[in-house]
């Protein structure tokens, strides 16, 4: 049986099952760092015992016939062969008919290539290999060289039992190799001013360990620093290190070494001595020619004059005169793209004639495109489809301003807000049109936009007409806005809406949801006012922040946002009467929220992502209430997985009924909110992925009138009243889309009596608490993405 387990009875009699590797004796490079240059790995095994993987393998292997898939083959062939000769001289269906027949093909021989489902999903045999062994100990000893071990050693050891081996990879670090003095050697002194200049931006400092990776990043500065100030044919072959190890006591001299391209030759200094764009590069028209037309020492060639050069010209970071410069050249490029007027943009230069000449080639895009997108969309409930319809007319005013039309629709699954019992669909529905200008509309805009080329500055006015319609209410609502955008890079965007207004109508379909609200004003608790004819206006400011690869699986990285909002910020300029003489609703409010996510990678199939949440809103209108949907509710799929979307806190209250029973139907809103999360993510086949999480976090009220502050909802007992939830998780990723599949327990639950809330307590179980959840140990959320 274990055999079967092990694999071991997959092998012949000579052959040895690689079982386990490890790396030992290292101090200061990882064990991570170091198996990277593992030349094989032993299968993997599920609880350290059974080698699924290998089984899968073995098991498709029994039925793979090659020869099978090549008569396959011929049978396509023959097919299609039929297939094209019926549609013979029609070029169109031809095509056609070679694409479907190339793709059957393709499809065959990857199973040819790479075995049948199973051997895919599973793994080969893990064979001892001496072979492998040695070099994965050379490439070791290599890697401890590259990071100044020079003295270091590496040496494996091969323990058997039975049939299976386990190698050793024994490191010996010796001390490593300090920088004790760094030399810079020009045959240019003018290239030797210029690096010193910069000395400071250094990547090699004195003090520190030798790292060969380093010296590639100081050559790559090195490279960009001539590039940017005139060397446009400098190259890295030009910069050498000489590294002098004969010091003594582990240390090292390295002397950086420019060569001049040639006996005689010096390095050139290019400056841009004229500037031609043409706009319209892949446009062919044989009876015209292009004209041509000066603005701010560019010339600009096209056969329409249909772009404002004075918004070009603010997206060009070139200018006659000036030294070719390597960055100035990529950004020119990457900011005229970011326009999303033009398809492609290149920029290349002339070096005949003696002159130094910049070409910028754009071609346009379709002026006017249809779009759609489908896909699943997931707000707190459960994930339903979505339909996105869009069309553009781009250049519309001939300002390079982008017009476009969206219309969207889609339908999701979500608790009822008065039983959680059950899931009932969602519509929401929208139409928007808006106008994005390349530019800052605002008085000095033509100052500011001059100084902002660089940050892809834009300006979006935009209207439409959204429809939210749920089992309890149907929501309406006029939306208007005009906000600010810009960014640095791609990692680093912002957001200023000068002002978004919104016309809300409400129509109540549920009674007993309308009947609770009621109650709840009676009690002093005004949020039914949240749900009246109303008008919302807010001012807002948004930034993100992605550091390092975070969105790309597998990869290290962590990403920042936050946001804050002043609601009723029009109305303290303007006053209330007019909303008031027509009965609308209005509300003033702060509000402001963070969320910092953050993915480690611990091996090439283990990930450990983290995040926290924190947000906080205070209306300050008369009725000291918010529109609801600028409330902070917890629980669900992408919240806190072991309660239900929206139903946990505020703080320790508990729910109840009209008849005092216990009760989660209500979604509870709350004006505090702290949640996060830790999750390590396993990689378990191709498109499966394993998942252990814990979640913690609640929400809080702070207003007096909110009847359940009195009954724990209030911030009073932080500490205590942090929910705590565990589980585990599938994810199956199939690139376009991630479908996830989670199952939630409460570790510790705040609505509980104190003395009970923990799992293991005696009265965790016990009821009235647990009467309303009998049927949520655990809890499942189905979802759509990475909940963070």
């Amino acid at each position: 049986m274990l055999s079967g387990c092990y694999g071991t009875k997959y092998l012949k009699d000579d052959e040895k099952l690689l079982y386990k590797q490890k790396i030992k004796g290292n101090d200061h490079v990882t064990r991570d760092e170091l198996a990277e240059f593992y030349q094989q790995k032993p299968n993997r095994h599920i609880i350290g015992i059974w080698a699924m993987y290998l089984w899968l393998h073995e098991t498709g292997k029994k039925s793979y016939n090659p020869e099978k898939y090549r008569q396959k083959i011929e049978k396509i062939n023959l097919k299609y062969n039929e297939k094209y000769r019926k549609v013979e001289g029609n070029a169109k269906k031809e095509s056609r008919v070679e694409r479907k027949r190339d793709k059957k093909i393709r499809k065959v021989e990857k199973t040819i290539r790479e075995g049948n489902l199973l051997m895919r999903w599973g793994e080969p045999i893990a064979l001892l290999d001496t072979q492998k062994i040695s070099k994965t100990t050379s490439q070791i000893h290599l890697y401890l060289i590259s990071k100044g071990y020079f003295r270091s050693a590496t040496s494996y050891d091969i323990a058997y039992n039975n049939q299976k081996a386990r190698v050793s990879y024994v490191i010996h670090e010796d001390a490593p190799y300090i920088i004790d003095s760094l030399v810079l050697k020009a045959e240019n002194p003018t290239l030797n001013a210029l690096i010193n200049a910069f000395e400071d931006q250094s990547l090699l400092k004195k003090g520190d360990r030798y790292d060969q990776n380093i010296l590639s990043d100081e050559n790559s500065r090195i490279e960009t620093l001539l590039k940017d100030n005139g060397y446009f044919d400098f190259n890295k072959r030009y910069i050498n290190f000489d590294i002098d190890t004969t010091i003594g006591n582990h240390k090292i001299a390295i002397r950086t070494v420019i060569s001049d391209p040639g006996e005689g030759k010096e390095h050139r200094i290019f400056k841009i001595d004229s500037i031609i764009f043409t706009t319209d590069a892949n446009v062919k028209n044989i009876s015209e020619k292009r004209d041509h037309f000066n603005y701010n020492g560019i010339t600009y060639k096209y056969y329409k004059d249909i772009y404002s050069l004075r918004v070009l010209d603010r997206r060009i970071f070139l200018r006659p005169g000036n030294l070719y410069s390597k960055s100035n050249t990529f950004e020119t490029q990457r900011q005229l793209t970011n326009m999303n007027v033009f398809r492609f943009v290149n920029v290349n230069y002339d070096t005949t004639g003696g002159r130094f000449v910049a070409n910028i080639f754009s071609s346009p895009r379709k002026r006017q495109q249809f779009t759609s997108e489908l896909g699943f969309t997931l707000t707190y409930g459960y994930p339903g489809p979505f339909l996105d319809l869009g069309y553009v007319v781009r250049n519309v005013f001939h300002g390079l301003e982008n017009l476009q039309f969206n219309i969207r629709g889609g339908i999701e699954g979500v608790p009822s807000a008065t039983d959680f019992t059950k899931v009932l669909a969602t519509t929401e529905a929208g139409f928007n049109v808006s106008l994005t200008f390349p530019q800052f509309l605002m008085p000095g805009g033509q100052v500011i936009n001059n100084k902002f080329g660089r940050f892809n500055p834009k300006t979006r006015i935009s209207g439409g007409f959204n429809l939210n319609d749920r089992p309890e209410y149907n929501r309406k609502g006029l939306v208007t806005s005009i906000d600010y955008s810009w960014s640095k890079d791609q990692k680093r965007n912002y957001t200023f809406y000068l002002a978004d207004v919104k016309f809300i109508n409400t129509d109540f379909k549920d009674s007993t949801f309308l009947a609770r609200l009621e109650e709840l004003q009676q009690e002093g608790n005004n949020l039914i006012n949240s749900f009246l004819p109303s008008f919302v206006s807010s001012t807002s400011f948004a930034a993100a922040y992605n550091f390092g690869e975070y969105g790309v699986k597998n990869n290290t990285g962590s990403f920042l946002r936050f946001s804050l909002e002043s609601g009723g910020t029009l109305l303290n300029l303007f006053g209330t009467d007019f909303l008031t003489n027509r009965n609308l609703e209005h509300y003033k409010y702060l509000r402001a929220d963070i969320d910092f996510r953050k993915r480690t990678t611990l091996s090439s199939s283990t990930v450990i992502a983290y995040r926290l949440t924190l947000g906080g809103t205070y209306a300050y209108s008369k009725e000291r209430v918010l529109p609801y949907e600028k409330y902070f509710f917890s629980g669900g799929a992408t919240s806190i997985r072991a309660w239900r979307p929206r139903r946990l806190g505020p703080g320790s209250y508990t729910p109840a009924d009209r008849d005092g029973n216990v009760s989660y139907n209500i979604e509870q809103p709350g004006e505090i909110l702290f949640e996060a999360g830790v999750e390590i993510r396993q990689d378990i086949s191709k498109i499966l992925e394993g998942a252990l999480f814990v979640d913690a976090g609640n929400i809080w009220v702070i207003r007096d009138s909110d009847t359940r502050k009195a009954l724990g909802g209030g911030l009073e007992d932080f500490y205590s009243e942090i929910a705590v939830g565990a589980g585990a998780g599938i994810r199956f990723d199939f690139t376009f889309f991630l479908f996830r599949l989670d199952a939630a327990f409460k570790i510790y639950d705040p609505a509980r009596q104190m003395g009970n809330r923990f799992i293991l307590s005696d009265g965790f179980f016990d009821d009235p608490v647990n009467a309303a959840q009998r049927n949520e140990f655990p809890l499942i959320n189905f979802a759509i993405g990475y909940p963070f």
